[in-house]
């Protein structure tokens, strides 16, 4: 299952909707495939976005990265980026999960479905944002 923030990321329109999500709090990073320079752009571009408000950076299609003076600060900043990109999901109700029931003593089962719009049925990629 993708991230929560891969799934805003990946779409068409991703870019902007991570920047509507995050605003300032994150220096967004286009795609680039992983290797030196991927790693060589990063180390360009931080500074030219980073501002006050930074905590993280968003590198599209690959993932996100939160900074903090120590690690449980940037663990939690990772928690409340994540979060943001749910509450933002949910939001355009684009991210629905069901639990199915399980076994006794066995965690419940997940299934998330999103639902594309253009094709009518289920997208494997994809949120439908609406």
């Amino acid at each position: 299952m993708p991230t929560r923030r891969c799934s805003v990321s990946n779409t068409p329109d991703g870019e902007k909707r991570i920047r509507e999500i995050y605003g300032e709090r994150v220096v967004v990073i286009p795609y680039i495939m992983a290797g030196f320079d991927l790693a060589a752009y990063c180390a360009r571009e931080f500074p030219k976005q980073a501002g006050e408000n930074t905590v993280g950076m968003v590198l599209l299609s690959h993932g996100v990265f939160s900074f903090g003076p120590d690690a449980r600060t940037s663990y939690e900043l990772m928690i409340e980026l994540v979060s943001m990109a749910e509450e933002y999901l949910a939001k355009k109700k684009a991210w629905h999960c069901r639990f199915s029931h399980s076994e006794k003593g066995k965690a419940p089962r997940v299934s998330t479905e999103r639902t594309s719009r253009s094709s009518g049925g289920r997208c494997p990629n994809r949120p439908a944002f609406r």
